[in-house]
């Protein structure tokens, strides 16, 4: 963010927030402190994300691009963003994101070969997130428009995708569109991120497929649908049409004229734009309103298990401590079950590179064979040239589809093994919570249990001369070039064998390394999140165990203060006020 640009933002007040992470400190929830120092940090800077939501092929990238002026982001018949893909401010080109962290920057041309379901299917790629920054207006610095994967599509992951964005959304524009209006998906799905934007902004799109009587009727039966059965009290239509084209550059949105796309640009500058107080403010309202409401439950818990009878409580604390512990222990052993199949996966890796391999030589042989005796040349360093160019041109496309069907079969059984283990967890995750309610009458949020198992294709294809750096390489040379058209005749079987068995080797370490990495990265975040929120729920346990101890005097002290910072938390989420 650019310094003037920076002191344009006027700053929500820190203190509901810096008095939330005090509390939570007090409650002996630390992480849960961090948890809101960082949120705190985040809108300090003026920084908030505005996701385009709604079904597959509704024109949300098309929409972006026509923010940005130009094809920013692929479009197409079919359903094209697999993995979450953000717009920002910047110079034109792309930040690829893989699965374990790593950062590239391609051009923005290439952007299609990881976003899109076509190229990238089930996102078998492993890719994390990919920024693509054009020059926007300046006062979109700090504002990341995200769109997401579409609902409804064929592929689960993109819907589940869709729904793993809600928590990090601070505005929201909701695309529709004229065939059909809304479905039922769509009305679920914006009752459930309705919680979590403090602002939205519902856009009709492709409008220009429709006459002005058909227009008024849909205008009006969508903003019905909206407001009784999403349950939005006020509801703005913007009426777009983001396929018409639009001038490239900073700005293109503002040019758009009949497309009904500026209309959108400029409220959306209106709430995001210099100063950004308003937007500052409600979300740090709503930010305020959800970890009081967390913080709340967690006291309640420690202060429900204080306060009853030793007997019982122990019981409930010992089932509860149970449940946790059982939880730990399927997570231990659902990581030991994919460390098996991933055992088994690369045991399997050689010989599925070699089945893919077997079918391709006899052609790979047989096309180069025919090919030597045209070849140009009449000298043999001249022939050995022309060979190892005709070599590496036929070749070179086989070891692509050598690899591309290894790889394809290592990305679908990593996508299977990662959702085998993500099921296992869910399912005991639910369990536990519902130990929780039972036993305490809390409904704590849910462990987020999240498994992303994929491997990023970091494989670059190469063959080195064939004839260089050996001395018996280089006697060749030595020899008439009739004799050595007819040599390499007779070798190509050899070379051909050779070189495929060599780059197999080299596919396979790859691969080896690719899945390993994938791997430890899944094994490593996943464990963090699990030990986080069980540690979350485990101090409110512990606090509840440690305070029946302290004996009477000392109890109700304890008591009379967590009771205390729960009124707190509350009289702070109702400050904050309703939810928008």
């Amino acid at each position: 963010m650019s310094p003037s640009a920076d002191r344009a933002i006027a700053r929500p007040a820190p203190g509901p927030l810096a008095e939330l992470e005090q509390l939570a400190e007090d409650a002996g929830q630390p992480e849960l402190a961090r948890e809101i120092r960082s949120t705190a940090q985040e809108l300090a800077h003026g920084r908030l994300t505005v996701a385009v939501l709604g079904q597959f092929k509704r024109g949300k990238s098309s929409l972006l691009n026509a923010f940005a002026g130009c094809v920013a982001l692929p479009t197409g018949v079919l359903p094209t963003t697999s993995v979450p893909t953000a717009l920002v401010r910047g110079p034109g080109e792309a930040r690829v994101t893989d699965a374990d962290g790593a950062v590239r920057r391609v051009p923005l041309a290439k952007v299609v070969e990881f976003v899109s379901e076509q190229r990238n299917p089930g996102n078998r790629r492993g890719i994390a997130r990919v920024e693509v920054a054009v020059p926007l207006d300046a006062w979109t610095d700090g504002v990341t428009f995200l769109d997401s994967p579409g609902i409804g599509s064929a592929s689960d992951l993109n819907t589940r995708a869709a729904h793993e964005l809600l928590p990090r959304v601070d505005a929201a524009i909701f695309v529709l569109s004229p065939d059909p209006p809304i479905t039922a998906e769509e009305v679920a799905f914006l009752t459930e991120v309705r919680p979590h934007a403090t602002k939205f902004f519902f856009v009709v799109n492709k409008i220009d497929l429709l006459g002005p009587e058909e227009r008024r009727e849909l205008l009006g039966y969508v903003e019905t649908i909206v407001r009784e059965r999403c349950g939005f009290s006020s509801v703005r239509l913007f009426c777009t049409s983001a396929r018409a084209p639009v001038a490239p550059g900073a700005g293109g949105a503002t040019r758009g004229e009949g497309t009904g796309v500026p209309e959108l640009w400029h409220a959306l500058r209106e709430f995001l734009g210099p100063g950004r107080s308003r937007a500052l403010d409600q979300v740090a309202g709503r930010r305020v309103r959800q970890y009081a409401a967390r913080l709340g439950a967690l006291t309640e818990l420690a202060l429900r298990s204080s306060r009853l009878d030793a007997e019982e409580r122990a019981g409930r604390l010992v089932r509860l401590e149970r449940g946790i512990e059982d939880l730990r222990a399927e997570h231990r052993a659902s990581q030991a079950l994919v460390a098996e199949e991933i055992q088994s996966l690369e045991r399997e890796l050689p010989d599925r590179i070699t089945a893919a391999r077997a079918p391709r030589v006899a052609p790979l042989v047989a096309s180069l064979s025919r090919e030597v005796p045209e070849l140009p040349g009449r000298t043999a360093g001249g022939l050995v040239a022309a060979f190892d160019r005709a070599f590496r041109a036929r070749v070179l496309p086989v070891v692509g589809e050598i690899r591309a069907a290894a790889s394809d079969e290592v990305t679908r059984r990593l996508a299977d093994i990662g959702e085998a283990f993500e099921r296992r967890l869910r399912r005991w995750s639910n369990d536990l919570h519902v130990l929780v309610a039972t036993e305490f009458s809390i409904d704590l949020p849910p462990t987020s249990v999240e498994v992303k198992l994929a491997a990023s294709d970091r494989y670059t294809d190469r063959i080195d001369g064939l004839f260089e750096g050996t001395f018996a390489g280089q006697t060749v040379l030595f020899l008439p070039a009739a004799v050595l058209r007819r040599r390499l005749v007779q070798q190509v079987p050899a070379l051909v064998e050779r070189e495929l068995e060599a780059q197999s080797g080299r596919i396979r370490s790859d691969l080896f390394e690719r899945v390993e990495r994938s791997w430890s990265t899944a094994r490593t975040e996943t464990a963090e999140r699990l030990d986080r929120e069980l540690r979350l729920l485990g101090q409110a346990v512990g606090a509840g165990r440690a305070a029946h101890d302290l004996g009477q005097a000392r109890l109700a002290r304890w008591q009379e203060r967590m009771e205390g910072l729960e009124a707190r938390a509350g009289a702070l989420a109702e400050a904050a006020g309703p939810a928008a």
